[in-house]
């Protein structure tokens, strides 16, 4: 690897890791005998038809852009983040009527007319139907941090500069890192901020944004201010970010003495309100310090799951674990008692698997891009929720690379789902130009309350993903 190329990643992964544990000693694992492999694939043939397949690779952009640093899905809308392009930017995909297909055209490429260098605008990303936020938490050019919104005209998407709304927190300070993570659910914006100044220390808050009835429209108001009741300095809560419906799960890797720690919040019937109280701390139960667990977070009606890349499996340093929670039919309460523990059973350490994780339906997804230097190209695996409920297992249901991978792509740092699509970036690919890659014939999705027993028609989801700190 080229010292270029190697300090693009090390700059990448050190805001990536910023809250997390430092990168154990290399490892490996015994690869899966080749009848183990065979049993795999054809469970999955059995249970699920064809497995997940390429679609398309979708790449723009210039070297060392970060081009996938964020990616987003909904509908037939892919977002991808590039916040160190000059100037940084957002670029759109809309799905062809001919469906997707390799290409390097975007759609649109949304950049901010008052950007300035170094903003992080594009470090995360969100979408829900013809709207696309971006954060920019400008850690680096001493602002407070934004939230960009940008509403897709009726003639279609087409490249802009000029926001539809500027979203900032007037109790808000330099160095907060508000934007870092974002949410969306509905017509509500959820902007973290996981090192906001909170009771005389840096622990992290969420803010949360509603649509008015006239449509986006810049304000410092929020709606909501949620911190962490028995929250401490360096907690980074609010550093990864999830919501769904009325629900909204923050990580805070640094919870815990280190531990890591998830928190729920429920909007009540009277409408969203400050408030430092949650509906549920979700701990894991075995857990170790330095697990980065709460690095990444998502969330569907039924089921909450989180990401411990930095885990430790059997002798595999960091090589990665996620966590799934089902919701209780009494509601979210808090626990440290997981409904099961996901690994990889060809893992390596160092594979970081869970630094960005995925829901839709019955099915997860688990990032896994592999330390910088390893020459191993990156991965992405899927697991399926049985019918009897989750259970802890290393046997994934499929496990998606890119047919052109190379080693140190990172190709699964960033991921996102849609009912049937799933979309992840390599950001070493291309001569560290970055990619995103779009998976078709996922599982299909389930019906809020049936537990997934029955397939169901199609039905979007909100996407979540990785951003650097």
């Amino acid at each position: 690897m080229s010292n270029r190329r190697r300090l693009l990643f090390s700059v990448v992964v050190s805001f990536v890791l910023s809250t997390g544990a430092p990168i154990g000693a290399s490892g490996g694992a015994p690869e899966l005998p080749p009848t183990a492999r065979a049993a795999i694939s054809r469970a999955i043939e059995a249970d699920h038809g064809d497995p997940p397949f390429e679609e398309a690779k979708l790449a723009s952009g210039e070297e060392n852009d970060a081009f996938g640093n964020s990616i987003a899905i909904s509908g037939d809308t892919i977002v991808v983040g590039a916040p160190f392009a000059r100037p940084a930017a957002v670029y759109v995909f809309v799905k062809p009527a001919s469906g997707w297909a390799d290409t390097s055209i975007f759609d649109a490429k949304l950049t901010a007319s008052d950007g300035v260098p170094s903003d992080g605008f594009g470090q995360s990303v969100a979408v829900s139907g013809d709207t696309v936020f971006v954060g920019a938490s400008q850690l680096n050019s001493g602002s407070k941090g934004a939230a960009y919104v940008y509403v897709e005209p009726a003639s279609g998407w087409a490249s802009t500069s000029a926001f539809d709304a500027k979203l900032t927190a007037f109790d808000g300070s330099t160095g907060d890192g508000f934007g870092a993570t974002l949410a969306v659910s509905g017509d509500t914006i959820v902007v973290g901020a996981f090192n906001a100044e909170i009771a005389a220390g840096r622990r992290g808050a969420l803010y949360v944004f509603e649509r008015p009835a006239s449509g986006w429209a810049s304000t410092s108001g929020y709606e909501a201010r949620l911190t962490a009741s028995g929250g401490g300095v360096g907690d980074a809560f609010g550093g990864s970010l999830a919501a769904s419906g009325d629900t909204v799960v923050a990580g805070a890797p640094g919870a815990e003495s280190g531990l890591g720690a998830a928190y729920v919040f429920v909007k009540p019937v009277s409408g969203w309100s400050s408030t430092s109280s949650f509906a549920a701390k979700l701990t894991a139960s075995g857990g170790e310090f330095g697990d980065g667990y709460g690095q990444s977070i998502a969330i569907s009606e039924e089921a909450a799951v989180v990401g411990a890349p930095f885990a430790r499996v059997g002798s595999n340093a960091a090589q990665g674990a996620v966590y799934v929670f089902e919701k209780p039919d009494a509601g979210w309460a808090s626990t440290s008692a997981f409904d099961a523990k996901l690994t990889a059973a060809d893992g390596a350490a160092q594979d970081f698997f869970g630094l960005p994780v995925a829901l839709s339906g019955r099915t997860v997804a688990a990032g896994a891009p592999a330390e910088i230097g390893l020459d191993r190209p990156g991965s992405v695996y899927v697991f399926v929720r049985p019918v009897d409920g989750w259970q802890s297992t290393s046997a994934f249901d499929a496990k998606l690379t890119a047919s052109d991978a190379a080693g140190s792509d990172f190709f699964g740092f960033a991921v996102a789902m849609s009912s049937r699509e799933l979309a992840a970036s390599a950001l070493g690919a291309n001569v560290t130009r970055g990619a995103a890659y779009v998976f078709g014939a996922l599982p299909p999705a389930c019906e809020p309350g049936l537990r997934c027993a029955t397939p169901v028609p199609e039905r979007p989801a909100e996407p979540v993903g990785p951003r650097f700190r």
